[in-house]
């Protein structure tokens, strides 16, 4: 699977989350729509390849914004998001999709990082950084 098929499915697999459906941007727009994922090349990503066996994993950083900073308003959306379970989950929604589309071999959220006041163009959110590991062995 090529790293635009892999970011591509992370893409459609984040916008099944309640909120999120046309809002996960993998080249951000000018303005930002909140609630939003963002997976671009400047919140970074990883690729690691592995012998034998000929594993290969990407690791990408995705951030999530829920809100302008306001933790009265925005700490009880954010939660819906970093929750393992539930229609707003990344986990669970992320996981979810790998496993409905029979897409190799396994994805995986690794940790929701940065949780709270994030700073991204010059503005503050209240959101959380996740970390998603997709890996595909390509034997």
């Amino acid at each position: 699977m090529s790293i635009a098929t892999v970011r591509t499915n992370l893409q459609k697999a984040l916008e099944t989350i309640d909120g999120l459906k046309n809002r996960v941007y993998i080249t951000v727009p000018a303005a930002l729509r909140v609630p939003c994922a963002i997976m671009g090349f400047d919140t970074g990503f990883s690729a690691n390849y592995m012998e034998p066996g000929d594993l290969v994993t990407w690791q990408f950083r995705v951030l999530v914004l829920v809100d302008q900073f306001n933790p009265g308003v925005a700490a009880d959306v954010l939660d819906d998001y970093i929750n393992k379970t539930g229609d707003k989950s990344v986990y669970a929604r992320v996981c979810s999709y790998w496993t409905d589309n029979s897409l190799p071999d396994y994805s995986v959220v690794t940790r929701a990082e940065n949780i709270g006041a994030i700073r991204y163009r010059d503005q503050t959110f209240f959101g959380a950084e996740f970390v998603i590991t997709i890996g595909e062995t390509t034997e």
